[in-house]
């Protein structure tokens, strides 16, 4: 199955921003350390995190920012928490200002 998800907040920065879409797959789920994947914590919900590694017990998923979750925090993810790999991303349209020395992203 194919899926679209809607990245919301920072965890992932600057891999995927808020706003960002990631498109999964659960056909040929071949779970890989280093690969992003969506999965449902059951506190939290659905998740987009990066799989750092696999134990017998489960996965180990991390964030790309630094001050963001990990499983230290949340805790091992089970192959039925999994909901995809993520193999394609859609970034958010950024503004931009045009000026005399070209296109210059603008601030927030």
């Amino acid at each position: 199955m194919i899926r679209i998800f809607r990245v919301s907040g920072c965890s992932m920065e600057p891999t995927l921003s808020d706003g960002d879409y990631v498109v999964t797959t659960s056909w040929f789920l071949r779970v890989r350390e280093e690969r992003l994947v969506v999965a449902r914590h059951h506190q939290i919900g659905v998740i987009v995190k990066r799989l750092s590694k696999k134990v017998e017990q489960g996965f180990w998923l991390k964030s790309d920012n630094p001050q963001g979750s990990d499983t230290n925090t949340l805790g091992l993810f089970t192959p039925k928490q999994l909901l995809g790999v993520v193999f394609f991303t859609i970034r958010k349209r950024q503004k931009y200002l045009a000026g005399k020395k070209g296109l210059k992203k603008q601030d927030k």
